[in-house]
């Protein structure tokens, strides 16, 4: 089997089904000839490039600069390094090359990282797996890989964590932190693919939207977008919606915009 799956060439779209976009409406994708004289960016990315009109256009897979390495070849993450011991937590990792000490930079405020953000955001977004109803599974117990959704992967705490216990101190349960798998979106038998929601060029994408339905819900058709308008003299919003699957908000309302992690932003 795991032979079969890695051959080549086999296009297995036919199979698959469509994409969710980040709305309800249905959106025709953007696949018609190119007009070399349009003045305007596509919504998709469609055309941007004439010469590889699909290059960098929302909703395919990523390129990679090295190729894959699966447990078995075709999509399991890895668990054992090439000397064959188990790899460390990835907690591990991150508290270990990221501990939480403050560094007061004498020329550099934290607005250069967000910015540094914004711009991150305007060139890819991976899309998570989700649950019913587009819900967010909750992957937090070790077990959720059998009990949850198969695409859980729960992070367990490490032992001497700076800010963990890896202990549950009153159920006495293994701690695990939440982490669901990113959706798969290779179109051809061989090993998974990551999907980039965004398009891959600098256009504003995570402000208009990256396709059309997305576009047309952020206009208000008056040559500007919508808006959350305030009063007393204070500057206009983003919209809101109270419908938003990962909003944080006290509230119950997050920002919109063509990225859905709009709140994210300071300003």
């Amino acid at each position: 089997l795991t032979e079969n799956l890695s051959e080549e060439g086999l296009d297995i779209t036919s199979f698959l089904p469509s994409l969710t976009h980040p709305n309800d409406e249905v959106c025709h994708e953007e696949n018609g000839p190119c007009d070399p004289r349009s003045p305007y960016r596509s919504f998709s990315g469609h055309c941007n490039n004439l010469e590889r009109v699909n290059l960098g256009r929302s909703f395919t897979t990523f390129a990679r600069l090295l190729p894959s390495v699966y447990e078995n070849g075709i999509s399991s993450p890895r668990m054992t390094s090439v000397s064959g011991v188990p790899l460390p937590s990835a907690r591990l990792i991150s508290s270990s090359m990221h501990p939480d000490i403050s560094h007061l930079h004498n020329r550099y405020t934290l607005m250069v990282m967000q910015f540094a953000q914004f711009v991150d955001h305007d060139l890819t977004f991976t899309p998570v797996q989700r649950g019913f109803f587009a819900s967010i599974p909750d992957c937090r117990s070790c077990d959720s890989p059998l009990t949850v959704h198969p695409e859980c992967m729960p992070i367990p705490v490490p032992s001497g964590d700076p800010f963990y216990p890896q202990i549950n101190i009153t159920s006495g349960a293994r701690v695990c932190l939440p982490f669901m798998r990113s959706m798969p979106g290779q179109q051809r038998l061989g090993s998974r693919e990551q999907i980039n929601q965004n398009t891959a060029y600098l256009d504003g994408s995570h402000i208009y939207g990256q396709d059309s339905c997305m576009a047309r819900s952020l206009r208000s058709y008056g040559g500007r977008l919508n808006a959350t308008i305030r009063h007393n003299g204070d500057k206009d919003l983003l919209p809101l919606t109270p419908v938003h699957p990962e909003c944080k908000s006290p509230s119950g309302y997050c920002f919109i915009a063509g990225d859905g992690r709009a709140s994210e932003q300071a300003g």
